[in-house]
């Protein structure tokens, strides 16, 4: 096991609501599920399992920030 981790998926991003709504508009409107979720900007594989889900998630894993968004800004 190497001494520094490596993340094996770097490119990993959170889903917006807004990119959810708006793959569901082109899929409403006739377009696959892969053509909307390369015009959002989603890997397919996420749009349907956010699709599946129903909703965004809220973070990337189980991990919390310690700090609050004023306390951040208020630091730098």
């Amino acid at each position: 096991m190497p001494r520094n981790y490596q993340r094996k998926a770097p490119d990993r991003c959170v889903v917006t609501n807004e990119q959810l709504e708006a793959a569901k508009e082109l899929i409403a409107k006739g377009a696959t599920k892969r053509k909307a979720a390369s015009q959002v900007g989603l890997k397919e594989s996420t749009l349907r399992k956010r699709l599946k889900l129903g909703k965004a998630a809220e973070s990337m894993g189980r991990y919390f920030p310690t700090f609050t968004k004023a306390q951040e800004e208020e630091i730098y």
